[in-house]
């Protein structure tokens, strides 16, 4: 399944690019997310609860980032498995300048086996839009308390494909 989306926060790039990459903000804005805990450099354990439908568990598993390239654009790796199935995702995050503000794109796919991939693709396509939607909403946030005289961002478009 293809990911893919455009973001505007409401913050300068590199403001923008140090929250994306700090471990609390990431926990207090990914869907779910009950725990992070760093297992090495740029390298996190991660724990979601989860729910698609009637299907709900937790899934356990790992965050990687590789190709830093301050502060333009990172790659984010997602592997996890519980009792509803098994998902890893891949993506590239590019941010660049839009003014005071900075425009986010993702792009990248995931794969969902298991009991959770049984909804339906078209269902897991529109849940991996709306917590791509949260997460950004969230990061958004979290920037503006930071800087509480900067203007509201806005969600752009998300879209899983």
């Amino acid at each position: 399944m293809q990911i893919a989306g455009q973001y505007r926060l409401g913050a300068r790039r590199e403001e923008a690019w140090e929250l994306l990459l700090a471990p609390d903000a990431l926990q207090r804005a990914l869907p779910g997310c009950q725990r992070l805990v760093a297992s090495g450099e740029d390298r996190y354990d991660i724990t979601l609860k989860v729910g698609v439908a009637a299907i709900k568990g937790t899934i356990t598993g790992t965050v990687a980032i590789a190709n830093l390239e301050r502060p333009s654009s990172y790659t984010m790796a997602v592997d996890g498995k519980g009792s509803i199935g098994v998902a890893a995702g891949k993506a590239t995050i590019q941010l660049a300048e839009d003014g005071e503000a900075t425009l986010v794109t993702v792009a990248g796919n995931a794969e969902i086996h298991g009991l959770v991939a049984s909804v339906g693709q078209r269902m897991l396509r529109g849940v991996a839009g709306r917590m791509m939607d949260q997460f950004f909403k969230s990061i958004d946030k979290q920037l503006r308390e930071r800087q509480p005289r900067r203007a509201a961002g806005a969600v752009v478009q998300g879209d899983a494909r």
